[in-house]
């Protein structure tokens, strides 16, 4: 009996110096949130949390719970022993940075997610479509035909009417999405969304656009993959699409600015090029495309050839994008 008391004694010091040191020392009497996997929630957070209820009888020790779910791999956990594991560097090598934040920004964080090569490939469909988007407004905003002024819009017409709406509607449903539980699947769909009306609205031959609009759209959707973590803090007000290098936007000058009028030459020469050469000298051509192409993918620059004798169009693009591009 005599031992039975002592070892209560010495488990009722035990906690007292464990809790005690917390408390005192890193907690206080209460915190806010505890984490842990979704396996530690019973018995360990429950014994936890009746522990220290019966020695410091708190009304609630931990005010709320944050219950991650397991990351799986072809439907069972992580296990070393099970050979069903990949390390974060392998997926990096093969897939970089962007892809596996989109991932994780495409799954909700309260559910069980099961990596596969089919997740990823969503991953990279979705990047597509964000280049894409970038690619298009980036045309329309540097474009170096002066003729596409007269397709500029500057009284509100239906298409920039149904537009805006659009635009209006994403927004708040990307606020009601992030504001629950932290819904990201969600807000990225709307995001989705939102990039391809917009895309539609520039690809209609012959109707004039909005490029106030545009640069909004395209400002906000920076806004938010910048704060998702895909995108380096942004350095100037009008900056849209990823950035380069953490270094590039650390840098006080706006490189696409400035490169602008040089890629004009150079497109230029390109065009005559083609002009002179179409007809019979294929081959000049290809080997005057390779080189360029090469030239200007290191600076994250794309030009593409138009039907016809229509002048190239100069696109700006993350220089690791094209050059997988060309790597395929």
């Amino acid at each position: 009996m005599e031992s039975v008391k002592e070892q209560q004694l010495v488990q009722n010091e035990f906690f007292k110096n464990m809790f005690d040191s917390q408390k005192e020392q890193q907690l206080g009497s209460q915190f806010d949130i505890h984490t842990g996997g979704i396996d530690l929630d019973f018995p360990h957070h429950d014994n936890k949390t009746a522990q220290s209820k019966a020695y410091f009888d708190p009304d609630s020790w931990v005010i709320n719970f944050l219950h991650s779910i397991h990351l799986t791999i072809g439907g069972c956990k992580m296990s070393k022993a099970l050979k069903k594991i990949v390390t974060l560097q392998q997926v990096l090598e093969k897939y970089g940075p962007t892809k596996i934040r989109l991932l994780f920004l495409l799954h909700s964080w309260s559910t069980t997610f099961d990596y596969s090569d089919h997740e990823m490939e969503k991953a990279s469909n979705y990047e597509e479509t964000l280049n894409k988007f970038f690619f298009e407004i980036k045309t329309l905003l540097y474009s170096i035909d002066d003729s596409n002024n007269s397709n500029t819009s500057t009284k509100d017409n239906e298409r920039d009417l149904i537009l805006n709406k659009d635009f209006s509607t994403a927004e708040k449903q990307i606020n009601l999405a992030l504001c629950d539980f932290i819904d990201t699947p969600s807000a990225m769909e709307n995001i989705r969304q939102l990039m391809l009306k917009t895309i539609a609205y520039m690809n209609i031959k012959n109707l004039a656009v909005n490029r106030l609009l545009l640069r909004k759209i395209a400002a906000y959707i920076t806004r938010l993959i910048t704060i998702f973590g895909l995108h380096d803090s942004v350095t100037f007000v009008d900056d849209i699409g990823f950035s380069r290098s953490t270094e590039q936007q650390a840098s006080t000058i706006n490189t696409e600015n400035i490169v602008m009028p040089h890629v004009e030459q150079f497109a230029s020469l390109d065009d005559a090029v083609h002009t002179q050469t179409i007809a019979d000298k294929s081959k000049i051509v290809t080997s005057g495309d390779r080189v360029i192409g090469q030239l200007l993918s290191e600076s994250g620059v794309r030009l593409e050839d138009q039907d016809g004798t229509k002048k190239a169009t100069i696109k700006y693009c993350h220089p690791d994008v094209l050059k997988s591009e060309c790597k395929q």
